[in-house]
């Protein structure tokens, strides 16, 4: 059912409704094409013809978790049965997913070399999709420019679409799924470029075949990066579908934080990861991170130990406490549920300063691992969270550094990065060896080696170890004959050279299909070879006499069509070269007797050359006492520096007592700590104590209280009692006075003052009782 070769790409794109597809996901997408002037200007004047963007908005604003998680497959399918790009571009083999900088950033011109090469190449050989943010500034430009004379390989960007620049224009031009099926799509010229970039939107970059952008209602500076994780989603989704699993890997040039976000999303999906570590940014950040010297691996181990101490202490106070607070809350609870209550409190208060402490003390010793100027930006501690957890996940991450002037081909640390994906079977990454013409790959996974070097690298780092697959490698035995059909259709001679010493066979060759592949790589059988490669074939089929008898009568057959016209070419050949080697005679001629003057002056600069040399053993004899001289000279010399070596040595042995004493300060330090924690331990003990002294000494306080009262009462009813008394007593000298006017007139004055002296004495006692009182109230 393929179309002419000559059919127009957009006369080829006729689509049809998905098969069950959902209409309320279908109403959130609404797609238009998109031509850029800048591009479209460029074809023109090269007589190129180059097809429209295609562009498709989805609208997540107020969707719920049901849509969010159906979009991205319905995206995917959107991919393969109504853009077809599988259909029009070639299936992929991998995706190459590229993150980093998305402001103007000016890449090393190394840098940017490797990288463009690298992009370029590994999107050739393995027919991948490479996908991008979309916009026209940072990395996203650089990749865009790498493959601007590339139309063939399918770039996808996703992009934030409340800040993309001229969305109005597009707005305008969306139209539905059903539209795009009846081939009504609208088209959008599209002007904007770099140049127009600010903080709050930029444009797209113009060399993206396909855009993905995503309208969750976020605009402006904040709203950047909200669109990362949905697109990882998508990505994935299209990489994982169940008909045919597509490897992905994701390449990390410069960035800042929303690049780092995107490696942790990577990562804990399990996508491997190459970082470009010479492109400064994140990228630094993260080598810096995981690249440690045995000391600082060291201290942070023992910083991560006691970390895990002062957690497992906070934890263990905070179930103390929870248990305390229920046992107050008893209605007969005793006293000393309070006091253990108190107790409990600060017992918590001081496991959470430890844990604070410990917490900072990792924190600033992984903060010292960001060395690099560059990474200065990411010693917060969200930041530094954040690599923690690509440290836990180091075994998905390949650091490619370049080396001062060298060039090396980043492609194949992409290789070696997708082999790191444990879920990627050994005969699929054989396929991508033999197409990226890796022979070291190729062989590790025949000898059937990939498996345990997966759990060596695991093992080393900490990570999961991959599961037993004895049935890939039998696998991979059952597939050699697919991988030597492959490696002779790319032309790969080394490949095919170690295929047959493995076990393949020729014989079983699909030669009609070599003849008639139509794609790219278009084949005839070994005349596109050179010689040498050819020659290698027949040394590794020695073992194969047969198969090679065969694979040589087809290669006549394959140039039997061209031996005439070769014969004739031959035939003009030769005689031109016999025209060229008389006259090479001749040469050779004139050339003789030129050399025989020549002889005769070379024998007369030989006489010369003979009193020369009589004059220089002259000068050799007085050279040489001059160069006894300067030997005792050097003699001298040499013994100075064997003094000033044995001074050195003696430096070397004090270095030595220098590195053991630091040993022992080491040990010191370790003992150290040792103590503080028991000396921890004895402070919360004493705390422990100061609680129970303090419960105790509010007790006798209460007690005190109550005796002051019970003292305070006590003297009031004395009080009352007097004055009660005294009263009494005054009722009664009235009385008696009276009596006395009336009887005693002569004695009255002697009995008031008598009243007088006992009144006295009863006020002297009611001063003493308060006096008392005040003295029991205030015992101290």
């Amino acid at each position: 059912n393929e179309s002419p070769p000559g059919t127009p790409l957009r006369e080829r794109q006729t689509v049809s409704p998905v098969p069950g597809g959902n209409p309320a996901l279908d109403a959130r997408l609404r797609v238009c094409q998109m031509r850029f002037a800048s591009v479209q200007s460029d074809a023109v004047q090269a007589g190129e013809l180059r097809d429209p963007a295609k562009v498709v908005v989805i609208s997540l604003k107020g969707a719920d978790a049901a849509t969010m998680a159906a979009m991205p497959d319905r995206v995917a399918q959107l991919f393969d049965k109504e853009w077809l790009i599988d259909e029009l571009f070639g299936r992929p083999t991998v995706a190459i997913i590229v993150t980093g900088g998305a402001q103007k950033f000016v890449m090393l011109p190394r840098v940017e070399r490797v990288f463009r090469e690298g992009l370029v190449k590994a999107s050739l050989m393995t027919n991948a999709w490479v996908f991008t943010g979309g916009s026209a500034s940072g990395v996203m430009k650089y990749v865009g420019e790498a493959l601007a004379p590339h139309p063939d390989i399918p770039c996808i960007g996703m992009a934030l679409y409340g800040n993309v620049l001229g969305k109005g224009a597009i707005d305008r031009k969306l139209s539905s799924l059903e539209d795009m099926r009846l081939s009504k799509e609208q088209m959008v010229e599209y002007v904007h470029s770099e140049a127009d970039a600010n903080a709050s939107g930029a444009a797209l970059e113009p060399h993206h075949t396909h855009f993905v952008l995503l309208d969750n209602g976020q605009a402006g500076p904040r709203a950047w990066g909200t669109e990362i994780e949905f697109g990882m989603e998508v990505q994935l989704a299209y990489c994982k579908q169940d008909s045919n699993r597509v490897p992905a890997v994701l390449l990390v040039v410069q960035g800042g934080p929303g690049t780092l976000k995107m490696v942790v999303s990577a990562v804990e999906n399990g996508v491997p990861v190459v970082v470009i570590v010479d492109s400064e940014g994140a990228a630094t950040a993260i080598k810096d991170f995981l690249t440690r010297t045995p000391r600082e691996e060291e201290e942070i181990a023992l910083a991560l130990a006691y970390l895990g101490l002062a957690e497992a202490r906070q934890n263990d106070a905070q179930g103390v406490l929870a248990a305390a607070r229920e046992a107050v809350m008893e209605p007969d609870a005793p006293v000393s549920a309070k006091v253990e209550l108190l107790a409990a409190r600060n017992a918590f208060r001081s496991a959470s300063q430890a844990l604070s402490r410990a917490t900072n003390t990792l924190l600033s010793l992984e903060q010292k691992l960001l060395r690099s100027p560059t990474s200065l930006p990411f010693h917060a501690p969200a930041f530094v969270k954040q690599l923690r957890l690509l440290r836990a996940k180091e075994d998905l991450i390949e650091l490619f550094q370049l080396p001062k002037n060298a060039t090396t081909d980043i492609s194949q640390s992409i290789l070696s990065a997708i082999a790191l994906d444990k879920d990627l079977p050994d005969h699929k990454l054989l396929e991508l060896a033999i197409q990226w013409n890796n022979l070291d790959m190729v062989g590790i996974i025949l000898a059937g080696k990939r498996q345990a070097a997966l759990k060596a690298r695991a093992a080393k780092e900490g990570g999961e170890l991959p599961p037993d697959e004895a049935e890939v490698v039998d696998t991979t035995r059952y597939n050699m004959q697919a991988a030597l059909q492959l490696a002779l259709e790319l032309q790969k001679a080394d490949v095919v050279a170690m295929l047959l010493s493995n076990g393949a066979n020729v014989e079983n060759v699909l030669l009609s299909r070599l003849y008639m592949l139509r794609e790219k790589n278009k084949f005839r059988l070994f005349t596109n070879m050179q010689a040498s490669a050819l020659r290698e074939l027949r040394l590794a089929a020695t073992a194969a006499p047969a198969a090679v008898a065969v694979a040589e009568a087809e290669a006549a057959r394959a140039r039997s069509d061209k031996a005439e016209r070769a014969a004739r070419d031959a035939a003009a050949a030769a005689e031109a070269a016999s025209g060229e080697l008389r006259a090479a005679l001749r040469e050779a001629e004139e050339r003789g007797a030129e050399e025989r003057g020549e002889k005769e002056r070379a024998q007369r600069a030989l006489a010369d050359t003979r009193a020369d040399n009589e004059t220089m053993a002259a000068d050799a004899a007085a050279h040489s006492l001059v160069a006894s001289q300067q030997l005792a000279v050097a003699r001298a010399d040499a013994d100075a520096q064997r003094a000033r070596a044995d001074e050195a040595k003696a430096e070397v042995a004090a270095s030595a007592a220098e590195r053991g004493a630091a040993v022992r300060a080491d040990a010191s330090a370790k003992r150290f700590l040792a103590e503080a924690e028991a000396a921890l331990l004895r402070e919360q003990e004493l705390g422990s104590r100061l609680v129970e002294s303090e419960g105790r000494a509010r007790a006798a306080e209460n007690a005190v209280a109550a005796a002051t009262a019970a003292e305070r009462a006590h003297a009031a009813e004395e009080a009352e009692a007097a004055e009660a008394r005294y009263a009494s007593a005054v009722e009664a000298a009235a009385a008696a006075a009276e009596e006395a006017k009336t009887r005693y007139a002569g004695t009255a004055k002697s009995l008031i003052g008598t009243l007088r002296t006992q009144n006295l004495e009863l006020e002297a006692k009611l001063k003493l009782s308060s006096e008392s009182a005040v003295a029991a109230r205030n015992p101290l």
